[in-house]
């Protein structure tokens, strides 16, 4: 640990060597972000500090990062830290074995549609009809590097070896054909009205990754916005998979004429195998929660309800189906739940089998 002598020389250090166009409002943010990383625990950070003239560069630009995350996360810089220091030690402690103690596992609330159906085909048709009225999140933060891309992101990979075409573009036309059919059909609305959006064009905005996802969509004031233009859903979805959006029409059907605050893209899983799975989860008091967990099969086994992810005779699938990273959301509930919670997500539980049960791990968000 640093001396209050040692801390004071790493502030005074770190504010020398960082000039620029305003100098006083700039040491002053440095000095405050330094100040809280000190008193939060975080002095490893400043162990092997550079003296002033040297590293400048670099220092300028971890101050910069630093100002900058503490500006977008809620809370700011302190409440990140100290959250993450809660998550560690509810992963320490025997609390994490009892996740899911006293909750009933049971099927989620859906609706199953088979391509091509005359029930698949009226969803379509009634989804095309929203379609004016969604915002398009693309979460994008994952990097290629693990595929042996170098410095690639997954939107930069093609999609198929035929065209060559990457991710991103795919996605921008699949949401310009949608918009198109809608078009061309004539079942978009007019857009005069106060109720409807200023524009027919899709808003799609790209955010670095999934932990970050709800605190800047509530930290940014793009929900109030959005709900303010008439944007009645929210599309959120993941890099790495073109062929979900050949769904999302008849997903927005499907949450507009089932009424769904949240509907979760999801596709048919064989029982008892070691993917993720969609399961609801109720407890004593009445409360429920619906989640994509991973090891559906592990964790189902271990509060003694194995046999409930076997193969349904009829389907030959599990009634418990695995998402395919696509969600439609309603803007006013999300918005709701963020402002509870301040923009922060609940932390992603993570089983990971272990002889005798399962282990979880928590991602903090």
């Amino acid at each position: 640990m640093l001396t209050e002598d040692e801390r004071g020389s790493i502030e005074e250090s770190h504010l020398n060597s960082t000039p620029g166009p305003t100098p006083r409002r700039r040491t002053t943010l440095n000095r405050r972000s330094v100040r809280t990383l000190l008193r939060e625990g975080q002095s490893h950070l400043f162990e092997h500090w550079p003296p002033p003239g040297e590293h400048d560069d670099d220092k300028r630009r971890f101050s910069e990062q630093v100002e900058k995350f503490s500006e977008r996360y809620p809370g700011g810089l302190a409440a990140y830290v100290r959250r993450a220091k809660t998550l560690q030690e509810y992963v320490g402690s025997n609390q994490r074995h009892k996740e899911f103690e006293g909750c009933t596992p049971s099927i989620a609330e859906g609706v199953i549609l088979k391509y091509g159906s005359r029930k698949y085909v009226e969803y379509e048709e009634a989804g095309l009809k929203e379609f004016a009225r969604v915002a398009f999140v693309l979460v994008a933060g994952g990097s290629a590097e693990r595929l042996n891309r170098g410095n690639e992101i997954k939107l930069e990979l093609p999609t198929e070896s035929a065209t060559g075409i990457c991710f991103l573009e795919l996605y921008i036309k699949s949401i310009l054909a949608i918009q198109h059919s809608a078009k061309k059909r004539r079942i978009l609305p007019p857009v005069s009205t106060e109720k409807q959006p200023t524009s027919c064009s899709p808003p799609m905005i790209l955010i670095s990754s999934s932990g970050e996802v709800h605190a800047i969509l509530f930290s940014s004031g793009l929900l109030q916005t959005w709900k303010k233009e008439g944007r009645n859903w929210v599309v959120i979805f993941e890099e790495g998979n073109g062929l979900t959006f050949k769904a999302t029409p008849a997903l927005l059907g499907a949450s507009m004429l089932c009424d769904f605050d949240v509907n979760l893209l999801a596709s048919a899983r064989k029982g008892e195998s070691p993917g993720a799975g969609i399961v609801q989860f109720s407890n004593k008091s009445g409360s429920r929660m619906v989640a994509n967990i991973d090891c559906i099969h592990q964790v189902l086994s271990s509060m003694g309800h194995r046999h409930m992810d076997l193969n349904d005779f009829t389907t030959a699938h599990s009634p418990f189906p695995t998402g395919l990273d696509q969600m439609v959301l309603k803007p006013g509930p999300y918005l709701d739940e963020l402002t509870n919670t301040q923009g922060r997500d609940m932390p992603t539980v993570l089983p990971l089998l272990e002889e005798g049960g399962y282990d979880v791990m928590l991602e903090a968000q």
